[in-house]
């Protein structure tokens, strides 16, 4: 009992005497660099004990913090990391050698040193070992070829035996001497000579090159038995035949030819490749093996060719032709010209070098009655592959054709060009080389009545790299033109009418220029042409733009207009499909009404699956930006009385639904006459520089008033389950960016979910600046607003710089910014005072004044301000501007790990619940009112006078929630009041 009191007494006096702590026997001071020094030499230091669930429960371990854990791998663990993400490390050192490994032993690049000699085959062996032991081919018979890897073996002695290897020396002094030796098979001589050879004498000897070329044949002096092969030599000096078996001369021949004239032909003429000619020259009539015949040529193709002109009396009659009925593959003039046919009343010579050319007819220019192939074939013309200058009827009549009414193949100028049908007092002509040219037309441009496969087929018109053909009977298929796919210069009805189509009602594969290009239909009041390359363009009409009255497929279908960098195909039935366009799909000028009217669709009223640049985009509407009426089948719609970017007045589905796009999803740059615009540079979901009545208006949807998917590239997407009024999946910008509104940014009238709801996004909702409502919600079945941050980083549900006004707040607690300006470093829990003063214009004006704050103690309780929640930091990113315009920098506090050193910024607690370090020698209980003390929180002190209970003067720090029992933090509700 006397140690006990005697140490108790000395470690009084200690901790009276200095700031550190000296536990002892004999009374010394501790060390001068230790807090704590424990000394004793037959006594140890208990660390504290416990298992390593209750190790991993200790809240926040402070880094260094030493345990001692009694399960699993035993032994002292340190904390090595932070008390915000503990890493716990055993202190035990490891003997190799006292346990088998269960994983690979990684050295790192290290050497394992001080090995014994191996003595079992799983031995490591030393690198004397290896050294000592290498193989020696001599001492084994090897099982298996010996690899020299282009190696040599050298230091061979010389061979004894056949099997012996043998060295170069023995190879080169061992030559063979073939005369020394019967040869058993061919001797190869590799293209090498035999030199130095004996005359022959024997017949079995091989002959010298003189004894050849002086043993030469006089065929004179014996009877051929076999042909002689001249090998394309002459037989020379030969003399004039007297016998008939005879070899005549050239001369002979030449003068005793034969005259067909003087007697009859008693078996074919065979001409044996040679002319059929007046002079005996290489002209006129020749026969080829395969019983072709040509005329000028040696090289027939067909049954007759002719190489030049044919004069026809009494023109040609074709009775029956598989193929072509007449084929002309070069006329330097017209491949045919025909002066007149029956008594026309008129005759129009062409000057051009035509491949077909009626000066006049009394009917038809041409007719085909029937062809089992093409009516007519061209396969290339320097300029119109059929020219009609003039026609009473038809300029070009199909009645009916088993493939292509009309086939042109390639044409230096317009595939087919008609300058007048009918009686027109006005025609229009094109500069380009066009599929088909219609100067005018009394009727139709272009009518065909029924076709089994495409109405009209143009492969190429000028000179266009790409052509795509469609595998549909489609009215009327262009595969490629140089110029427009179709141009109508001029018509006084429409400039193109198809009554029915079973497949596209106009395709067009690939066009340099614009798909389709109407300049005027009807009498429109103006016009106006675009400079891109578009899918469709229409200069004016005075109607409908375009009008499609029944397609069974798509009403018009686009596969490419100009080069775009990627094409997307619908699989409906679409009004308008247009795969890609290297600028706008749709451009129209100038319509005196609606751009495009969707009247009804079963489908999507406008569909665009991807597109370069806006999705859709309209300049300046006199009304409506776009409207659509109905989608789908809806009973109910909703119209409104303001000039819209867009208005939806009913839609079974989504009002809006953009599935991706690289730059904005809706762009709108004017609705109605705003007073002023403001554009975005990022890639935003729905984008409206400017409106005058509302930036979005919808009137009723069964699903989510607006809908898309993905805007730019955002890094990840979420879909709701609720109907709601605007739905944006992902946004690689601002889920929603309204430049300038003169009313609302955004209206929800009566929503029965959420009325405005954001999953996950950088802010979840960013008003810069509004004149009257940021947001304004009327009515909400659920939240209001709700927001709900998963990042550290980015932790405001709710942020601004203004005053926010509600009847009634419910919150787990408030926090305040600070600085801590006194000299000591805080950690979260820390129970914290005021100091003195605040830093102005911390964020540069935003959000108030930092306050400036110490670690609380005792004497300065009364000060008591909070508790330490975190520390953070300035964040500084750069704010979206108008282009031109220099972007401002907006900075912010954000959550940074680590301590609050002296000079740091940091969030406290100052209202609400709060985890707080309390003073471990308290026995604190929930409820107890708390104030600061040295170690953290303590009880206040009370004591009871005359029957009144009186509390010690200091400062409120607010009330225990739980107990301590043992706990280094405990949850306090926080009220300094």
């Amino acid at each position: 009992m006397k140690k006990t009191i005697l140490l108790l007494i000395t470690l009084f006096i200690a901790l009276m005497s200095y700031s550190q702590v000296g536990i002892n026997t004999d009374g010394s001071d501790p060390d001068g660099s230790a807090m704590l020094d424990v000394k004793s030499t037959t006594l140890g230091l208990l660390i504290p004990r416990m298992n390593e669930a209750e190790k991993n429960a200790i809240v926040l371990p402070a880094t260094g913090l030493l345990v001692f854990q009694t399960d699993e791998v035993t032994g002292f663990y340190f904390n090595k990391g932070t008390p915000v993400s503990p890493d716990w490390m055993i202190l035990s050192g490891d003997n190799l050698g006292d346990h088998i490994a269960t994983e690979n032993l990684d050295l790192a690049n290290n050497k394992i040193i001080n090995l014994t000699e191996p003595t079992v085959n799983t031995d490591a062996a030393t690198k004397q070992y290896v050294d000592n032991n290498g193989d020696n081919l001599g001492d084994h018979t090897a099982t298996e070829s010996l690899d020299l890897s282009n190696n040599k073996i050298i230091n061979l002695t010389e061979p004894t035996a056949n099997a012996d290897a043998a060295t170069k020396q023995y190879v080169d002094n061992s030559g063979d001497n073939l005369g020394d030796h019967t040869a058993t098979e061919t001797l190869d001589l590799a293209n090498n000579k035999i030199i130095n050879l004996i005359e022959p004498t024997a017949n079995t000897d091989a002959a010298t090159k003189q004894y050849v070329d002086n043993s030469g044949d006089n065929l004179g002096d014996h009877t051929a038995t076999e042909n002689l092969n001249l090998a394309n030599n002459k037989i020379i000096n030969l003399t004039e035949p007297t016998e008939n078996a005879d070899a005549a001369t050239k001369q002979y021949v030449d003068n005793n030819g034969d005259n067909l004239g003087d007697h009859t032909a008693t078996e074919n003429l065979k001409l044996s490749g040679k002319w059929l000619s007046n002079d005996g020259g290489n002209e006129g009539v020749y026969v080829a093996t395969n019983g072709k015949v040509g005329i000028g040529t040696t090289s027939p193709t067909e049954k007759l060719v002719v190489n030049g002109k044919i004069e026809v009396e009494d023109g040609i009659i074709i009775n029956d032709a598989g193929g072509q009925g007449v084929s002309i593959g070069h006329a330097s003039y017209d491949g045919v010209s025909v002066y007149h046919a029956g008594s026309p009343l008129t005759q129009v010579v062409s000057l051009d070098k035509n491949g077909f050319a009626v000066a006049g007819a009394e009917n038809n220019g041409l007719y085909i009655g029937h062809s089992g192939g093409n009516g007519v074939y061209i396969a290339d013309a320097g300029e119109h592959g059929v020219d009609v200058n003039n026609a009473s009827e038809n300029g070009v009549y199909v009645n009916n054709a088993g493939g292509n009414g009309f086939y042109v193949d390639a044409a230096g100028d317009d595939g087919v060009h008609i300058k007048k049908a009918g009686t027109i007092s006005t025609t229009q002509s094109s500069a380009l080389d066009n599929g088909i040219e219609v100067e005018g037309a009394s009727g139709n441009g272009l009518y065909v009545g029924r076709t089994n496969a495409d109405g009209v087929h143009i492969y190429k018109a000028g000179t266009i790299t790409n052509s795509s053909n469609s595998t549909l009977d489609n009215g009327v298929e262009i595969e490629g033109a140089a110029g427009y796919g179709m141009y109508v210069g001029y018509s006084g009805n429409d400039g193109v009418y198809i009554a029915h189509a079973g497949g596209d009602g106009v395709y067009v594969g690939t066009a340099d220029d614009d798909g389709v290009h109407i300049y005027k239909a009807g009498t429109p009041t103006t016009t106006s042409i675009s400079t891109y390359d578009n899918g469709v363009e229409i200069e004016g009409a005075s109607g409908y733009g375009m009008y499609v009255g029944q397609a069974d497929k798509d009403g018009i279908h686009i596969k490419k207009a100009g080069t775009p960098t990627t094409t997307s195909s619908s699989s409906y039935d679409n009004g308008i499909e247009i795969e890609g366009a290297e600028r706008n799909g749709i451009w129209i000028g100038r319509a005196d009404y609606h751009g495009v009217v969707v009247s009804d669709a079963g489908g999507d009223g406008v569909y665009i699956t991807n597109t370069g640049s806006d999705g859709v985009y309209v300049g300046t509407a006199g009304d409506d930006g776009v409207h659509i009426k109905k989608a789908g089948t809806i009973s109910t719609t909703q119209s409104s009385a303001l000039d819209n970017g867009i208005e939806v007045e009913g839609t079974s589905g989504n009002g809006l639904y953009v599935g991706r796009t690289n730059e904005d999803g809706v762009h709108i740059y004017k609705a109605g006459s705003p007073s002023a615009t403001k554009s975005s540079t990022l890639d935003n979901g729905f984008e409206v520089e400017g409106a005058s009545g509302n930036g979005l208006y919808v009137g009723r949807a069964y699903k989510d008033g607006i809908h898309i998917y993905k805007s730019g590239s955002p890094t990840t997407t979420s879909s709701s389950i609720y109907d709601n009024g605007i739905e944006i999946e992902g946004a690689e910008g601002q889920g929603m960016y309204i430049g300038y509104a003169g009313i609302n940014g955004v209206y929800v009238d009566d929503a029965v979910n959420d009325g405005f709801y954001v999953n996950d996004c950088s802010d979840g909702l960013c008003v810069k600046d509004a004149t009257d409502d940021g947001v304004y919600v009327t009515s909400a079945g659920d939240y209001a607003l709700y927001g709900n941050t998963t990042k550290s980083t980015r932790e405001w549900g709710l942020k601004t710089p203004d005053k926010v006004s509600a009847y009634n707040v419910t919150s787990k607690g408030s926090s305040s910014y600070a600085k801590n300006t006194g000299s000591s470093t805080l950690e979260p829990g820390d129970i914290v005072c005021i100091a003195g003063g605040l830093e102005e214009n911390v964020l540069d004006g935003e959000g108030f004044p930092v306050v400036n704050i110490s670690k609380a103690t005792k004497s300065n309780s009364q000060a008591v301000f909070g508790v330490v929640e975190y520390k953070v930091s300035i964040r500084e990113e750069m704010e979206d501007a108008p282009e031109g315009e220099t972007p401002e920098i907006k900075k912010s506090f954000e959550y940074a790990n680590g301590n609050i050193s002296p000079g740091n910024y940091l969030s406290v607690i100052v209202f609400g619940q709060a985890k707080v370090k309390v003073d471990g020698k308290e026995n604190i209980m929930h409820g107890d009112p708390l104030t600061v003390s040295e170690n953290g929180a303590r009880k206040i002190r009370t004591t009871e006078i005359n029957g009144i209970t009186v509390a010690e003067n200091t400062g409120l720090l607010g009330k225990a929630i739980e107990s301590s029992s043992g706990k280094g933090k405990i949850t306090v509700f926080v009220n300094c009041k």
